[in-house]
């Protein structure tokens, strides 16, 4: 049955980052080129990843994650096997693990080896079987041809389907342990049976002899029935008194609970009361301090009035703020026009500077020149010009001064004009605080209107004396109380010492009563044990019969294991490899060589292979002696190899239950292979996908001749940013 597998995408897988990566697997020849450490290999360790759990590199599995994002590494590989469509599911970092059948999740059992085996039975092939027959890498992988005897024979049983006689081998071996068991457990019965036997006679033994030794309890029994005789009360008459005794505890006990509660009552009306006097006394307390409280307020009172006399009232401070303010905002705007008035005499000042120094150039241009280098004409008479310029000059510094005293004037109003500013925020603030001191005053002094407390008080008193009488009153009425309480109780004490009499008297009674019960229950025991002991007796005489038997049939199952035991060792000899494995291994490799030796002739290698039933391999052709794997050269050795793989992939499809349709070819035609090696295997392996045109075959290399040679796919994998990607050649 065909394994097809048909598409994997994944992402953070070692240096493929969090963008997801998808390669439909096409039927064909695949190449997959890219630079040495651009993912190549990567690419197809995806496959193995999500089936097996594992990669060819020896790694943790944290190092499998993209280095730098350092979790959600995913790889999602879909495959079809007979009618299902699968889909795998595996992650890291957080891990993940669900296998899908027709979109529908196959249950996980707890351990998570169980799920992998589950997932390897629908594979049908376990990780080393598989990997060896879908991916070469020289550099990861070893070679079937350099495995080791035990290996190869695995390889070989799990090709040819041989695990069924190891299978069988192994289950004759369980089945003998456990045939053995049965017999050692069956030994052990026998001696167990044997010794019950021993026992369960020595058991009737002894029995018999208590028969014989038994003692009658009916003397016993008669004392007591004597002793109950001589009583001259009965239980009945005891009782009426009991009964009678208790109504009298239970009447007494009802009084004792009725005073009890008047008591209670009493004290919760005295509780009531005390708190009543306890609020009277904090009340009158409290009117104490009030009046104490309002002779102060009544001198903050007159200490106000008299003060807002004198100042007025915060309204009419309050105006002479506003006046105030509008006072300053008068000066502000006087100060303003000052200061425009400045401004504007500098500058002026700045205009004659101006003109002053353009002068004093123009005078030193002109000096000893007979031509005016501003209006180049001929200056006639020099000293008139220049003196006029100096009077011009001499006018301007006037005008300079003039402005210069002007605007200390100003300055000086500016100063006079701020401090009468100053002056006024001085008066406002004064007024502030006036208002905030009459503020606080009339704050202190408050609203509420002066209160008499005198007849307040009084009342007080009145009901504080009130309900001091009435609490001693129920002091008194207490005591009384208290008193009956006592009566009472010492009568309940006379009445309790004679209930306990009568009740000893009762249990005496009650205990005769009881010993001849269990007296008469004795003798009928003895008489019952006797019985008993009697059927004990014919139960061991039973137990000895079936034992004997049992014993017999034991015996005779014993001589059936042995027997068992002998078929069981026939067939552990004919599975030993040497018989039947062998056997069925030497009818396969005739065509194991014929196939092998197929795909090297094709390519026209002078050389053929013999291979031997545990894939020992030896080299002839012309004028080839003593011919060994290990003679050939690097490219004649990776033909042998590739020859041998594809030949076990078309017994696989004609024998097994499972077979892959995708082969991987990883640095196969890279290392130590020339380029005439190149073209014989890529000559093989066009051979062997003309023979399967529905095969998908993936070859991996870092060689960019490989990419001139026919193929169905082209892949590019290249780094970007740190991170590999993949494109497909169009």
């Amino acid at each position: 049955m065909k394994l097809e597998l048909q598409k994997v995408r994944f992402k953070n897988f070692f240096s493929f980052g969090a963008n997801w990566q998808e390669i439909d697997l096409l039927p064909g020849i695949n190449i997959i080129l890219g630079e040495n450490g651009a993912g190549k290999s990567t690419m197809m360790e995806t496959i193995s990843f999500a089936l097996f759990g594992q990669v060819h590199k020896k790694i943790k599995k944290e190092q499998i994650v993209n280095w730098s994002n350092k979790r959600n590494c995913e790889i999602q590989l879909s495959f079809k096997k007979d009618i299902f469509n699968y889909l795998v599911i595996r992650g890291i970092n957080p891990d993940k693990f669900q296998i899908y059948r027709n979109d529908i999740l196959i249950p996980r059992p707890a351990h998570i080896k169980d799920y992998q085996k589950t997932l390897e039975d629908i594979i049908g092939l376990n990780y080393q079987t598989f990997m060896s027959l879908i991916h070469s890498n020289i550099n990861s992988s070893e070679p079937i041809l350099s495995m080791k005897t035990p290996q190869k024979r695995k390889f070989m049983e799990k090709i040819f389907g041989l695990e069924l006689y190891t299978s069988l081998n192994d289950k004759s071996n369980n089945k003998i342990k456990s045939i053995k068991e049965k017999e050692f457990k069956d030994t052990v019965s026998i001696d167990l049976n044997t010794r019950s036997i021993n026992d369960a006679n020595e058991r009737i033994s002894r029995l018999k002899r208590n028969i014989l030794m038994f003692k009658s309890s009916k003397i016993e029994l008669n004392d007591e029935i004597e002793k109950l005789n001589d009583i001259d009360e009965d239980e009945d008459n005891l009782q009426e008194k009991l009964n009678d005794v208790n109504n009298n505890i239970k009447n007494y006990n009802s009084k004792y609970a009725y005073y009890q509660l008047i008591n209670n009552n009493i004290d919760n009306k005295k509780n009531l009361i005390s708190f009543k006097i306890k609020n009277l006394k904090s009340s009158i307390k409290k009117l104490d301090e009030n009046e104490k409280r309002d002779e102060k307020l009544l001198k903050d009172k007159e200490k106000l009035d008299n003060f807002i006399k004198d100042n007025g009232e915060p309204e009419e401070l309050k105006n002479d703020i506003e006046n105030y303010t509008q006072e300053i905002n008068d000066i502000e705007n006087d100060k303003k026009m000052v200061y425009n008035d400045k401004l504007l005499l500098i500058n002026n000042n700045s205009i004659i500077e101006h003109d002053i120094n353009d002068r004093k150039e123009r005078v030193k241009k002109l000096d000893g020149k007979s031509i005016c280098p501003l209006c180049n004409q001929k200056v006639l008479k020099w000293g008139e010009l220049g003196n006029e310029i100096n009077i011009e000059i001499n006018e301007l510094k006037d005008r300079k001064k003039n402005n210069e005293e002007d605007i200390g004037i100003i300055n000086s109003k500016i100063k006079r004009l701020e401090s009468n500013i100053g002056n006024i925020k001085k008066e406002i603030k004064k007024i502030d605080i006036l208002i905030d001191k009459i503020i606080n005053m009339k704050i202190k002094v408050g609203t509420n209107p002066l209160n008499d407390y005198k007849d307040s008080k009084n009342n007080f008193i009145k009901k504080l004396d009130r309900y001091n009488k009435t609490h001693n009153k129920l002091d008194i009425l207490k005591d009384k109380i208290d008193v009956k309480k006592s009566n009472i109780n010492s009568d309940i004490t006379l009445i309790e010492d004679e209930e306990k009499k009568l009740r000893l008297k009762f249990s005496e009674i009650q205990s005769i009563r009881k010993e001849i019960k269990n007296l008469k229950e004795r003798v009928e025991l003895e008489k019952s044990n006797k019985m008993e002991i009697e059927k004990l007796i014919d139960i061991d005489n039973n137990t000895i019969s079936d034992l004997s038997k049992n014993n017999k049939n034991l015996k005779e199952k014993k001589v059936r294991y042995s027997s068992i035991i002998d078929y069981l060792e026939y067939i552990k000899v004919i599975c030993k490899d040497e018989n039947i494995k062998q056997y069925a291994i030497s009818t396969i490799i005739p065509y194991l060589n014929k196939r092998t030796n197929f795909y090297l002739s094709e390519v026209g290698h002078p050389f053929y292979v013999v291979l031997d039933n545990w894939l020992d391999i030896s080299i002839k052709g012309p004028g080839i002696t003593k011919g060994s794997y290990g003679s050939l050269s690097g490219g004649e050795s990776r033909s042998v190899d590739l020859s041998l793989q594809l030949a076990f992939l078309d017994i696989v499809k004609l024998r097994s239950s499972v077979w892959p349709d995708i082969t991987g070819f990883d640095e196969l035609l890279d290392s130590s292979v020339d380029s005439k090696s190149i073209n014989k295997l890529m000559e093989i392996i066009d051979i062997k996908q003309k023979d399967s045109p529905e095969s998908k075959i993936f070859i991996i290399s870092h060689r960019k001749e490989i990419g001139e040679f026919n193929s169905d796919n082209t892949y590019f994998i290249e780094k970007k940013d740190g991170y590999s990607q993949i494109e497909m050649k169009e």
